[in-house]
């Protein structure tokens, strides 16, 4: 159509040639003409020069282009006059016409230039006037075109830039958001440019990046979830424009305002950024009058909001990709190091120590055996390992903890110290670290069982050795620390009812194991076991066995136990254990103590050989029962008591009286009353000695736990009778 124009100009202006030129804003010539040959761009410059002229007034239209504003030279005067400025072309060889081209408000588009064709000016001018309007409109609609397109190409040119940069192999969030908002200015031709973030805790939209902006407060502009512009184009689902933001509501905060007022912005326009369905930010640009935005603002926007949104999210999976890599990386290096330690032999208090280092916790390291009492290992590498006080529920339980397991068999337990959760990478040091100390407490184990074994027949050496036992037997001791030479105390234990066999010598190796101090030995005898105490003192050694007996009670096993005097024959220590683990099992079955010991006995050692206590119960009661039933019938009056006293003061009335705070003369009458309730003189050397007797064997019955005369106020009838028959027996004062 426009060569059409061109050509009836043409033919209008007798043939001439014929052609339209124009610039776009970018810098770009063009040119479109009937003639065969493209004028060169100085040509093309110069004709829109003249046409500046004749718009601007200083030149008629239809001026020769070929004439130099001041000189007024014709433009195919020659080669020599040619005048570049105005477009003459040595090779035109001919003047031309020259008419300006403008758009509706009056600016200038371009030029239209027709070669002269002769003496008719006149029909040159007319036919520029005629097609003028045509090809004014023409003009108008190609370079409106050309400029959406170039500005289609800008805006291709920066998603294409954005894209890159999101699909880059490390994904900056903050150089693509200041990308974008830039871009968005720029494109958008707006005066500032900003975007926003939902912090999901706060449960709030905060601005990240700004551009154009003068103030503090507008960078620091924040509303919450729902609210405000950027919430309308959520709920939406689309771009928001504000012509006025001073009269927008929908709960924007009067600080929102007011920054944006404080910023200068009327007009707003505000696309939501959304992944999957949900919010993740807002982007917007502003301007400092009111304003509608270009037509392919909207759509411009909404597509840089969408690069916004895929670069959040790619970002966010190529952090969770790099935290995977690195946690891949870092446990390599974990298990590398903790399986080196393990194979350098560093033993368990060196791996619970690299451990609480790795882990950046202190951890607890928890034998299920017992075999030690828990130990816990600081990640502080200057700091101590301390022992975990065991109480009858084992130690306190952490916030996470990983068992120790090898076949199936828990080992025992790495508890992590701390109130927050361990992390993917901590838990994974964790329970490599399980893996390499069950190996560490496999081979500890196994050392152990040799070690006991061995220990266990050297114990039943010893015990068959007598006091005197050879040299290679004192040097065998001497490798496993034990001294033949100090006395020990040897304990004899016993499981009441079934136990499994094999788990009561186990029981006891671990928890005398864990008790520290200087080793026992022990060995196995039928279901008993045999220990041999270091402890040469009498109460340490009965405390140590009676940590044992509450040891095996938590887990579940009742022992009865007998403690031998101190001495260096052994196998006379495992006779006297033994007896008194004889009086402690008949003990037991009237609730006494489940462990006797030689030493509280004293004199009355001999009831070692007694078979059990019912003879020296009998005897109780028939010589004590009598004043024992008295006292619990009159109950102030304690004649029991008094004997004990009287004879303990080898029959000195004056001082029995001062140890029971009493007159004499009350002393004599309750002598008087001991004697009548028993038949017999406690003074008669034969009823003295048999009270004597009583009464000792009834401090030794009740050290055992054992009281005969407990049940004093309505004996058995097994005592009844027994007092009632032998009333002939009773040591009576002669006559």
């Amino acid at each position: 159509m426009l060569r059409a124009a061109l050509e009836l100009t043409s033919a209008l202006g007798g043939g001439s040639p014929c052609a339209l030129v124009w610039q776009e804003p970018g810098g770009a010539l063009h040119h479109v003409g009937t003639g065969e040959e493209q004028p060169h761009d100085d040509v093309l410059r110069g004709w829109l020069a003249a046409a500046e002229r004749v718009a601007a007034g200083t030149v008629a239209v239809g001026a020769g282009a070929g004439a130099g504003a001041e000189a007024g030279v014709e433009a195919g005067a020659g080669a020599e006059a040619a005048d570049a400025e105005a477009g003459a072309g040595a090779e035109a060889g001919t003047g031309a016409r020259v008419a300006p081209v403008r758009d509706a408000d009056g600016a200038l588009l371009g030029a239209l230039v027709l070669g002269d064709g002769g003496p008719d000016g006149g029909a040159a001018d007319a036919a520029l006037e005629r097609v003028a309007g045509p090809v004014q409109r023409f003009l108008r609609v190609a370079l409106e075109r050309t400029q959406q397109a170039a500005e289609r190409g800008s805006a291709y040119e920066a998603l294409v830039e954005i894209g890159t940069q999101i699909q880059a192999e490390e994904v900056h969030a903050d150089a693509v958001f200041e990308l974008i908002v830039e871009r968005a200015r720029e494109l958008c031709d707006t005066d500032v440019a900003w975007l926003a973030l939902v912090d999901e805790h706060a449960e709030e939209v905060r601005v990240v990046v700004t551009a154009g902006g003068t103030t503090e407060a507008f960078g620091q502009m924040a509303v919450r979830l729902g609210t405000g512009i950027g919430g309308a184009a959520v709920l939406q689902g689309r771009t928001i424009q504000v012509r006025d933001q001073e009269l927008y509501g929908n709960e924007m905060p009067a600080a929102v305002h007011n920054a944006l007022a404080g910023e200068g912005v009327v007009s707003v326009l505000c696309s939501p950024m959304l992944r999957a369905g949900r919010m993740v930010g807002a982007l917007y640009v502003g301007m400092r009058r009111a304003s509608d935005f270009g037509p392919g603002a909207p759509g411009l926007l909404s597509a840089l909001a969408s690069q916004a949104a895929i670069a959040i999210e790619n970002g966010r999976l190529y952090r969770a990709l790099a935290e995977k890599n690195e946690t891949l990386e870092r446990s390599f290096a974990i298990h590398r190091e903790l399986t080196d330690a393990s194979l350098a032999g560093e033993g368990l208090d060196q791996l619970g120590r690299k451990l609480a280092q790795l882990v950046g916790r202190d951890v607890v390291v928890a034998r299920a055996d017992g075999a030690t009492l828990p130990r816990r290992y600081p990640c502080d590498p200057d700091a101590e390992a301390v022992v975990v006080a065991l109480d009858d529920d084992g130690p306190a339980p952490a916030q996470e903890a990983v068992g120790v397991i090898a076949d199936e068999a828990r080992l025992g337990t790495i508890h992590a110290a701390g109130d927050e959760p361990l992390s993917a990478l901590q838990r994974s040091a964790l329970e490599h670290g399980a893996t390499v100390i069950a190996l560490e407490l496999v081979k500890q184990r196994a050392a152990l069982e040799v070690e006991w074994r061995l220990q266990g027949e050297l114990l039943e050496e010893i015990l068959r050795s007598g006091a005197t036992p050879g040299e290679s037997l004192v040097a065998r001791a001497a490798h496993f620390g034990i001294e033949l030479e100090r006395p020990r105390r040897v304990a004899v234990l016993e499981p009441v009812g079934d136990v499994e066999e094999g788990r009561l010598l186990q029981l006891t190796r671990l928890a005398l194991a864990a008790g520290g101090g200087e080793p026992a030995l022990v060995c196995k005898r039928g279901a008993r076991v045999v220990v041999a105490i270091p402890e040469a003192e009498h109460d340490a050694a009965l405390a140590r066995v009676a940590a044992l007996q509450r040891k095996a009670a938590r887990a579940g096993v009742e022992l009865l136990g007998g403690l031998s005097d101190g001495r260096l024959d052994l196998g006379t220590s495992l006779r006297e254990a033994e007896a008194a683990l004889g009086l402690a099992r008949s003990g037991a079955r009237d609730g006494g103590r489940s462990l006797v010991s030689c030493e509280a006995l004293g004199p009355l050692r001999f009831l070692l050989d007694a078979p059990d206590m019912t003879e020296m119960r009998a005897l109780v009661r028939r010589v004590l029962g009598p004043l024992a039933e008295h006292d619990a019938q009159r109950p102030r009056t304690q004649l029991l008591p008094t004997l004990a006293a009287y004879l303990e003061a080898d029959c000195h009335q004056p001082t029995t009286a001062a140890a029971c705070h009493i007159h004499v003369s009350t002393l004599k009458y309750r002598l008087a009353r001991i004697s009548a309730v028993l038949g017999c003189n406690p003074r008669e050397p034969a009823a003295r000695f048999e009270l004597q007797l009583a009464l000792s064997v009834l401090d030794v019955l009740r050290a055992l736990g054992s009281d005969p005369l407990a049940d004093s106020s309505g004996r058995d009838e097994t005592a009844a009778g027994e007092a009632s028959g032998r009333d002939g027996d009773r040591p009576r004062a002669r006559r």
